[in-house]
């Protein structure tokens, strides 16, 4: 049975034909078709006829004339957005999450646990309401330009900066909508196979983490493990190491979950650490080491000064503390404090709000290199499977580069000195102003 999508290529008709007792092959679709889910004869591929002294060798023939058959289908573009929502809208419970048109916590059916936000959810909101802030500023009288979306990061080139944040807690926060395995799986194999890297978090029950092992080995390592900051730090450098023997391409610390209610739901005490006690983690792990949680200049600069690779400026989705700032609020100063002590340009990413390409450019134009996508992602995996979390990242990659192509950008790395942002209470002022110095 051929899969829903659009179909790419279609061959081994002949070396089907040369079975014996297949007396023909009728194809009935060709290259750029869309199929749809098989619902009768009509919905196939093709036809094989096949003849044999008896019906058993005619079937016998007409299956090993099937195996031949070659078939390449992109399953994306058979998507049904619409009917993606709908379906996870039946998978979420009324608690969980209503699929809202607008994922930006103003109209949110849970907190924490949940697919919400903490207390109020303001927090939750600020991250969409600090990129609504800003304006993009196109430019049209130019040299064309190519928009290259690629990008290079844990000393691997990525297709785009579109990466999957840390999801875990399926139990907890999606009252099993999804499995602990469907959840992990789908973000590592959606977001490879779509051209970038998945971010999964080790969990906040002590149980959970073989889970997220199985996953990771499956995946022959490919993405990225973030733990909690548990009380006991070895624990915390023993789980980095486990990942590490699979093969992941970075590890680090969601520093700002120390208090995270889901963590204290389930008996974890979580711990803050100076920048020296961050170092002596850092020193223990032999691979690229990221503190995701970063809101403001001071921890920025321990971060630096602690040696860490990458930095995730995040309100870990508003849901940890309430009335915490939109990371797009924050990300240019922290950004700068950053550089100033020693931190690579590379090495700042963001969070929180994220559900379009146009937002991915606003977060590169404030200064992050690359982008991460939570509550969209797991939307997408709820009410459509990986094939539909392919598609929301493609979609958000296309976006990017469209947006990159307008304003006359034609790398990501140009992005935050191309004077392409603009704040929405500017006025009368300059039509666009790069937010950095050129280096």
């Amino acid at each position: 049975f051929a899969p829903a999508g659009k179909i790419v290529s279609l061959g081994g008709v002949d070396a089907m034909k040369s079975v014996l007792g297949v007396e023909e092959v009728i194809l009935t679709k060709k290259p750029g078709n869309i199929m749809q889910e098989l619902t009768s004869n009509i919905d196939k591929v093709g036809h094989i006829i096949a003849s044999g002294d008896t019906l058993e060798k005619a079937e016998q023939s007409a299956e090993q004339a099937r195996k031949l058959f070659e078939l390449e289908v992109d399953e994306t573009a058979g998507i049904d957005w619409g009917l993606v929502e709908e379906r996870a809208r039946e998978r979420f419970s009324e608690q969980v999450c209503w699929v809202c048109k607008s994922c930006d916590g103003k109209n949110c059916a849970s907190g924490v646990p949940g697919m919400g936000g903490t207390g109020s959810q303001k927090s939750f909101q600020d991250n969409s309401d600090a990129l609504a802030e800003w304006r993009i500023v196109p430019s049209y009288v130019r040299h064309s330009v190519e928009a290259d979306s690629g990008i290079e990061l844990f000393g691997r080139h990525f297709e785009h900066p579109v990466l999957g944040a840390p999801m875990t807690g399926a139990g907890t926060n999606l009252k099993e909508a999804l499995s602990e395995s469907e959840l992990s799986l789908g973000m590592l194999r959606a977001y490879r196979e779509a051209g970038s890297v998945a971010f999964l978090g080790d969990g906040a029950s002590l149980g959970k983490f073989p889970v997220i092992l199985d996953a990771l080995e499956q995946e022959e390592g490919f993405g990225v493990l973030i733990c909690k900051p548990r009380e006991d730090t070895e624990e915390i450098i023993q789980r980095m190491n486990q990942a590490l023997e699979r093969g992941v391409l970075a590890v680090g610390m969601d520093i700002d979950a120390l208090a995270f209610r889901t963590l204290h739901l389930r008996g974890q005490k979580g711990l803050a650490r100076p920048s020296e006690d961050i170092a002596k983690i850092r020193d223990r792990i032999q691979a690229p080491f990221i503190l995701k949680g970063i809101l403001n200049v001071r921890d920025a600069i321990a971060a630096a000064v602690a040696g860490v690779d990458y930095i995730v400026v995040s309100n870990h989705g508003g849901r940890v503390l309430d009335e915490a700032p939109g990371a797009a609020r924050v990300l240019s100063e922290v950004r700068q404090a950053w550089i100033d002590n020693g931190g690579s340009p590379d090495g700042v990413l963001a969070d929180g709000g994220v559900r379009s390409g146009a937002d991915a450019f606003k977060y590169l134009g404030l200064g992050a290199r690359a982008v991460l996508v939570g509550r969209p992602s797991v939307i997408a995996l709820a009410g459509g499977g990986p094939v539909a979390l392919r598609y929301m990242i493609h979609q958000y990659a296309r976006e990017l580069r469209e947006t990159m192509h307008l304003c006359g950008v034609s790398s990501v790395m140009e992005v935050p000195e191309k004077g392409v942002l603009q704040l929405a209470t500017m006025g009368d002022g300059p039509s666009g102003a790069s937010l950095f110095k050129k280096s």
